[in-house]
């Protein structure tokens, strides 16, 4: 119970003022909800919004294969008679993606059915059996504009469900999440004025948009979550944004606006490995976000070119030498009043040779609050060093962070790294110093444990490899061979050992692959070289 109430406490003391207060009020005044109190654009005249670029958001075809069949996250379901748009035993998210209709941009589902679709949730969400959510309502907004603009379908049940929940949604922002959230909300808002002409409704969300991402980006063009997944995101919509400024000639300053989305492309394009696709960092994985060469390709039709940045307060790092390429995370958990997405990994790498992944993040396959989801964020599922298998940063719930691990660089050059973090020193006395150096065709890494030595009973470095990787031990040497061309060499360990772990490469979609475990006390030489 003390150790319940201390994840709380540690948890709330990082929150804004303003988030606990909201949190309070939501819950009190939801139970209160109906969307017919919200009348404010009822008599608002519908317009067409001009995008040509609407369909890179869609990431897939078949997510509603007809006949009442849905597949999201990798889970499909049928329903019989009729659809339970609260559907809810795969879980929160998979009914989320339901309520988001990505499906009306899918140029494999038909009219009609996209039609019967829309028609069958505006009667359930208008007769009141559907309650209204404040994300799910900013994805699912945006797609009916859309739907609308390219088809024309109109009907009095179809608009004033549109209407009523634009109005749902300016009066229910998530200040209490803030983030990708509230991020969302703007330029859900923003849209819905140009569609519904209202010039003093999108001036007012164009306003918080730049309010925001001059919070939420980061100077190295990052977005605070340090998710790559949320970060394209939220840069393929701010491309939707683009288009439809220029398509519809709104008048507002965008100066910043494009130095901002340039600094975000930048930043995609640094993070991400040679192949153009991102690690799994923190809350990340494949299937969810447009992939990077779309947005590029639709940046480049845009006029958008990619501001060159440096990775520096996102917390990561990237070594490049030949075709040797390291991504390391040496960042403290930010936001600090929103760490949802963040992963106990401080120190943590992943490395990629030749275009082939070599150590990965072991990725992100659920987000209901299960062991899985506790293990995907811990400390042992990642490329660094784990104590007394204890995390470095307290992860709990779904989306929680309570006490927290403190980062500090010490050295920060080209392709060499030496940092530490405190994350052990409360429990345990000890902190946790480790170096990178990436040379021709070679990646070293130093681990020092400095403290009180006598409380380490257990002292782990865990390295992940790709499911593609196939790996041979030899302990007697503290050698293992990768692919027959790829040697690992490890000097003061006192154990080695070749496991199985379950890498996400999709929600609900895990594939076995190979870590090495290997055991030490308080120093560990590592070295990653080709034979």
């Amino acid at each position: 119970m003390l150790q319940k109430l201390l994840s709380f406490y540690y948890t709330v003391k990082y929150l804004r003022i303003s988030q606990i207060r909201y949190q309070v009020w939501y819950r009190l005044k939801s139970p209160f909800i109906r969307l017919s109190n919200y009348s404010r654009f009822l008599h608002s005249e519908l317009h067409r919004v001009n995008s040509r670029f609407s369909h890179f958001l869609v990431l897939s075809s078949n997510k509603y294969s007809g006949s009442l069949g849905f597949c999201f996250l990798n889970k499909s379901h049928q329903f019989k008679e009729e659809i339970d748009w609260n559907f809810a035993s795969y879980g929160k998210l998979w009914n989320y993606n339901l309520q988001y209709f990505d499906f009306l941009l899918d140029d494999s589902v038909s009219f009609s059915d996209k039609q019967f679709l829309v028609e069958n949730f505006s009667e359930n969400l208008l007769s009141g059996s559907v309650k209204p959510e404040p994300y799910p309502v900013s994805l699912r907004i945006i797609n009916w504009i859309l739907f609308f603009s390219e088809t024309g379908h109109r009907s009095e049940n179809f608009e004033r469900a549109l209407k009523f929940q634009i109005d749902y949604l300016e009066n229910n922002l998530e200040f209490h999440i803030q983030a990708n959230h509230l991020l969302e909300n703007y330029i859900t808002l923003f849209i819905s004025g140009i569609a519904l002409n209202n010039p003093k409704l999108a001036e007012k969300a164009w306003g918080n948009i730049l309010m925001q991402l001059d919070e939420q980006v980061l100077p190295d063009g990052g977005h605070y979550e340090c998710s790559p997944m949320y970060h394209s995101i939220i840069l393929s919509k701010l491309l939707l944004i683009f288009d439809i400024i220029e398509s519809h000639k709104f008048q507002s300053e965008n100066g910043n606006f494009r130095k901002k989305v340039q600094e975000m492309l930048g930043w995609l394009t640094t993070v991400s490995f040679s192949d153009k696709k991102w690690p799994h960092l923190n809350d990340a994985t494949d299937g969810i976000a447009p992939s990077f060469s779309d947005i590029l390709a639709i940046a480049q039709k845009l006029n958008l070119v990619p501001e060159k940045v440096k990775l520096k307060e996102s917390g990561y790092r990237n070594f490049r030498i030949n075709n040797w390429e390291a991504v390391i995370d040496v960042g403290s958990i930010i936001p600090s009043y929103q760490p949802g997405h963040a992963h106990s990994d401080m120190l943590s790498f992943c490395l990629q040779i030749n275009n082939k992944p070599i150590l990965v993040d072991t990725g992100t396959s659920t987000y209901q609050g299960n062991q899985q989801r506790k293990k995907e964020r811990s400390t042992s599922s990642h490329n660094t060093v784990e104590i007394n298998a204890t995390n470095q940063s307290e992860v709990w719930g779904s989306f929680r962070v309570g006490e927290r691990a403190e980062i500090n660089i010490h050295e920060d050059f080209e392709n060499y790294l030496y940092a530490s973090h405190d994350g052990y020193r409360f429990n345990f006395g000890i902190e946790h110093f480790r170096s990178f150096k990436l040379s021709k065709n070679c990646l070293h890494i130093k681990d020092r444990l400095a403290g009180k030595s006598m409380k380490i009973k257990n002292a782990i470095a865990f390295f992940h490899l790709d499911k593609d990787c196939q790996a041979q031990l030899f302990e007697k040497n503290g050698e293992l061979l990768v692919n027959n061309d790829l040697k690992f060499v490890f000097s003061g360990y006192h154990r080695i050992e070749l496991c199985k772990y379950q890498q996400a490469i999709g929600f609900n979609l895990l594939q076995e692959s190979s870590c090495i475990k290997v055991y030490f006390l308080n120093f560990l030489n590592t070295s990653i070289l080709q034979v």
